[in-house]
């Protein structure tokens, strides 16, 4: 599988929506975690109607139940939280043009490959370096040190930021010609 050339982004915001998979993935657990939210949260919620009835033991497991909802909902914010980053940052994000400036891969049993690269933003005066896990589409005998990628980096803080082609989860939705 070879990586293809894409079109230049335009200003933002842009038309992104996340990947097929990604997506049905989100509303899988989204409805997994929301049943488990409500069905262990109603029995804990008609055990407080009756608190006073209830021995220790029956206590004690409403407030488990209560602990259990509260850790999924935990959880549940905690795994939709990189995705509507990238998905943010790929509607809002600034395009400026990034240089690699390395591209690794790591050493561990289940390899990945790691890009380092550098970019300019306007107000900072040394360029930023940040390093980024490369999806397992990108081949990365096709980059090199020194090739030109588009970055997209958050205006407010530019220091969050992910090259184009290391985006994940989105895809881009081409502009209606004018």
């Amino acid at each position: 599988m070879s990586n293809t050339v894409v079109a230049p982004l335009g200003a933002p915001p842009r038309k992104v929506h996340f990947r097929r998979a990604i997506r049905n993935l989100v509303r899988a657990y989204r409805t997994i975690f929301t049943l488990i939210i409500l069905v262990v949260g109603g029995w804990a919620a008609l055990d407080l109607f009756r608190w006073r009835e209830l021995d220790t033991y029956a206590r004690v497991l409403t407030v488990i139940q209560f602990a259990a909802v509260a850790i999924a909902i935990l959880v549940l914010r905690f795994v939709e939280r990189p995705l509507l980053r990238e998905l943010r940052l790929a509607r809002r994000g600034v395009v400026v043009i990034g240089e690699i400036v390395s591209v690794t891969l790591s050493k561990r049993r289940r390899a990945f490959t790691q890009l380092t690269y550098r970019y300019r933003v306007e107000g900072v005066a040394e360029p930023i370096v940040v390093t980024c896990r490369l999806p397992k589409r990108i081949r990365p005998e096709s980059l090199t040190p020194g090739t030109a990628i588009e970055v997209l980096h958050d205006p407010a803080k530019p220091r969050v930021s992910k090259p184009r082609l290391a985006m994940d989860f989105v895809e881009f939705t081409p502009a209606a010609a004018k």
